[in-house]
């Protein structure tokens, strides 16, 4: 009797329970409704905010973005809603989904000669001098970031990966994806690394594939519209999927009708071409060997408008080296960079007539029949392709089947990327060394420039000296000994060094990936020279009406906005030029394994734009050293002292 009644109570609390939790119908929803990620995209722009007013706006992801032709958001959902939402004429409503990069694989090199550039002898690309152009072809290049100062001019550099608004921009590209892409299209000529086939075109880089090469489609019709926005020329994208995506189709038309050729990469499928490559008004890039011969993991079939060298081919890598990889991500940009040549020499030219010529001039004496891009016949040919797409007359042309360049044996094998094997073969890299380098922008730890000064190159801190500490504990760490056992450098104080110790003796290595002594110092080395990068975008001063004014991360002061100048490339460049070199003397050091770091590898201060001044640039050397400085260090340098006339003003507005 005992246990029958124990058992009807326990029913009846378990209906109670289940009634109250149920209620009326809207706490039901609320409990088993599955919430999504849906993008909602607006073409004229007058109900999306009226239409997403009652949902969860996913501000961390996309913003609304307004331009001449969409309104677009991320919102919380299920299915029935965005249903019911979706019956809106006005509106695209559908599920965020997952784009991924086209890069097959990296390579490692063989210990011979290689033949750097047998991709542009393939497709009989021009060496172009550095020579001025009155009219630039601005390219957008959306991928993972291209890093300022990696051997490549940039017009701008933008992010929209989440909590990335103080990204460094010298070490933007987080997984080196971006770099290989722009590199092929734009790489200097200067006797550095590989040249790119067109180094006078104007790249803007946008972010939007995270680390792991990844973006949701949200984050990049957001690129679209911002590089829509710029009023680019050009947009490349080595990157796709599977899925069809209404929204990403109305951003790539829009683009189109705004005057935009957009390339991009076919994909990695060995069959069918990927998002947005399979799109009508997208310029479809297949990949090569150096052969000539359609790679096996190339996607193929009709869809594949052109294609290019995508195997085995040498670009950029990090900070300025030379990478060898494979996949279409590589062939669209070489794709890419023959038609921004092609418009640069006819600059009345239409997004249309540019694809169109390309197409047409392609060469078609290839094992597959697939037309290989063709820089030389291009624009040999430009004005009778062009005649004949404005006439609409056919014409009875030659078609393009000349000699193609070819190489069995280029020099390069393919190769496991492996950390453990790729150190084994070539030392642990600089890829490592790039890991450290963002790791203060990313760690919630390390962010804070307040609690943090001596990894971010605060003026608060003595910035040299924090820089040769951080240098000493990952030489220690290199030895396999402990960051303890690393000197505090004069300057530092030891409360200072007791932060950054305790910060280096706070990383989880093995989370980190970095589980070898090599792979500790190149880490460690790393955020040394993010202190020191950082130095000219935190304790950068600038003059004007009389006062030298901080250049600021944005926010108020007495209710008034400041400047947001610290990190922006197109303000004040000069100090990011200096960055730059003094970047390139760090990995020097880093490669030499001489010791540790010192106020030597600051000598790159001596840029040719001299726009700024750094707070207490001598003060700090001369507090590490005995040696007598003088320039260039002194050329740079703000103080409070008598020497250095001027009021020091921290708020400017700009």
């Amino acid at each position: 009797m005992i246990r029958k009644m124990v058992n009807v109570i326990i029913c009846l609390s378990l209906m109670i329970n289940g009634f109250y939790a149920t209620g009326n119908g809207d706490s039901i929803s609320k409990a088993t409704k599955r919430e999504k990620d849906f993008i909602v995209l607006s073409i004229s722009g007058k109900n999306l905010t009226k239409a997403t007013n009652n949902y969860q706006h996913i501000t961390n992801k996309t913003s609304n973005i307004q331009t001449k032709f969409n309104y677009v958001a991320v919102c919380k959902m299920d299915a029935k809603e965005a249903s019911q939402l979706d019956d809106n004429n006005d509106l695209i409503v559908e599920e965020d989904q997952i784009m991924r990069a086209s890069t097959e694989s990296k390579t490692i090199l063989r210990g011979k000669k290689l033949d750097v550039f047998w991709n542009s002898k393939m497709i009989k690309a021009k060496k172009r001098l550095r020579e001025k152009q009155t009219k630039k072809v601005k390219i957008a290049v959306l991928d993972s970031g291209i890093d300022w100062g990696n051997d490549i001019e940039l017009k701008e550099s933008i992010s929209f990966v989440p909590d990335e608004e103080g990204m460094n921009p010298l070490f933007m590209d987080g997984s080196g994806h971006g770099n290989s892409v722009a590199g092929l299209i734009a790489a200097r000529d200067n006797g550095r690394g590989i040249t790119g086939i067109n180094p006078q075109a104007e790249i803007y880089s946008i972010r939007v594939l995270d680390d792991e090469n990844e973006a949701p489609v949200s984050r990049v019709i957001q690129g679209i519209y911002y590089a829509i926005n710029k009023k680019v020329n050009i947009i490349n994208m080595s990157f796709g999927m599977p899925q069809y995506s209404d929204a990403l189709k109305q951003a790539i038309d829009d683009a189109q009708r705004a005057g935009i050729l957009v390339v991009a990469a076919a994909g990695n499928t060995s069959g069918k071409v990927e998002y947005p490559a399979a799109f009508p008004s997208v310029l479809s890039v297949g990949s090569v060997d150096s052969c000539a011969e359609i790679a096996d993991s190339s996607a193929k079939g009709d869809k594949v408008n052109i294609v290019a060298p995508g195997e085995l081919v040498c670009t950029t890598g990090e900070f300025g080296d030379m990478l060898i990889a494979s996949g279409t991500s590589l062939a669209a940009p070489q794709v890419t960079a023959v038609a921004s040549v092609l418009w640069q020499e006819n600059p009345s030219a239409t997004n249309e007539l540019i694809k169109h010529v390309l197409i047409q001039s392609a060469n078609y004496n290839t094992p597959e029949g697939y037309g290989l891009v063709d820089e030389k016949y291009a624009i040999e040919n430009y004005s009778s392709i062009a005649e004949e797409y404005y006439t609409k007359k056919s014409k009875e042309e030659q078609e393009n089947t000349s000699k193609i360049y070819t190489n069995s044996d280029t020099g390069c094998v393919k190769g496991s990327w492996t950390q453990s094997i790729h150190e084994s073969l070539v030392g642990s890299g600089h890829s490592n060394v790039k890991q450290g380098a963002r790791y203060p922008d990313k760690n919630s730890r390390f962010k804070t420039i307040t609690s943090n000064p001596g990894w971010h190159g605060s003026y608060n801190v003595n910035y040299i000296a924090a820089y040769i500490y951080a240098t000493r504990m990952a030489e220690q760490l290199g030895n396999g000994k402990s960051a303890t056992k690393a000197s505090k450098p004069n300057g530092l104080t030891n409360a200072e060094a007791t932060n950054m110790l305790g910060d280096v003796n706070s990383l989880d290595w093995t989370a980190l990936g970095m589980t070898t002594n090599g792979k500790k110092r190149a880490f460690a080395w790393g955020m040394a020279m993010h202190t020191a990068a950082d130095i000219f975008a935190h304790s950068a001063f600038v003059y004007s009406n009389g006062k030298w004014n901080h250049l600021a991360h944005g926010g108020t002061h007495n209710g008034e906005a400041i400047n947001n100048y610290a990190d922006n490339t197109s303000k004040f460049d000069g100090r990011f030029y200096s960055a730059e070199n003094i970047v390139h003397s760090i990995v020097e050091k880093y490669d030499a394994k001489n010791g540790s770091g010192s106020y030597k590898e600051f000598r790159g201060i001596d840029a040719s734009k001299k726009d700024y001044r750094l707070r207490d640039l001598v003060d700090n050397i001369k507090e590490t050293t005995s040696d007598n400085i003088g320039n260039p260090y002194t050329a740079f340098n703000l103080s409070n002292s008598s020497a250095n006339k001027g009021i020091i003003e921290y708020y400017w507005r700009g």
